[in-house]
């Protein structure tokens, strides 16, 4: 579990651990999202997720912590906390059907920037985008998901870095597939 980690670096940074008002995700993997429900025991932060992720949520439960979701997010939603909004967009793929990928406005030094927080759109080793008897249409939204990235207004993109080199690989073949029905 990584919430010790995540509260020691929230705290390096002088910020106050206690303080977190609101847990946001990206999609509904454990390394992702497990710790949510000890972060909102320890916080009293409101825990909040896109709607398609919610039965990949209830599944986990560190502890026997369930994920108590405070409130269930929809394409488009906005999420504002302070003076700051944050735009969710639905962007299946990785694995989960309710991926999200997040935007937002924000000023520097008198000037105006669109940031794009990507979820994630990368395939994991063994997934099967062609022929996926889970869910047959994995690749339609793997390429709705990508022609929305391409279309959203962005200055600054906000990535993380692949796990490694095989991964990277496979984002570039899952974005080439997608890229084939323009």
């Amino acid at each position: 579990m990584t919430v010790p980690v995540i509260r020691d670096s929230v705290e390096k940074l002088r910020f106050r651990f206690a303080d977190t008002k609101i847990l946001l995700g990206s999609h509904a993997h454990a390394d992702h999202m497990e710790g949510d429900a000890l972060v909102k025991e320890l916080t009293g932060a409101k825990l909040m997720a896109m709607e398609q992720d919610i039965p990949a949520l209830a599944k986990m439960t560190p502890g026997n912590k369930p994920h108590v979701i405070d409130r269930v997010l929809h394409d488009g939603d906005q999420v504002t906390l302070g003076g700051t909004t944050l735009v969710a967009h639905l962007t299946p793929g990785h694995t989960r059907r309710g991926c999200t990928t997040w935007s937002v406005k924000t000023q520097e030094g008198g000037k105006s920037y669109d940031v794009v927080i990507i979820g994630s759109v990368g395939v994991n080793p063994g997934y099967q985008l062609i022929n996926n008897k889970e869910v047959p249409q994995i690749a339609e939204e793997y390429t709705r998901s990508f022609r929305l990235l391409r279309g959203l207004p962005c200055e600054y993109p906000a990535r993380v870095a692949p796990r490694d080199a095989q991964h990277d690989r496979e984002v570039r073949a899952a974005r080439d597939y997608a890229e084939s029905f323009h």
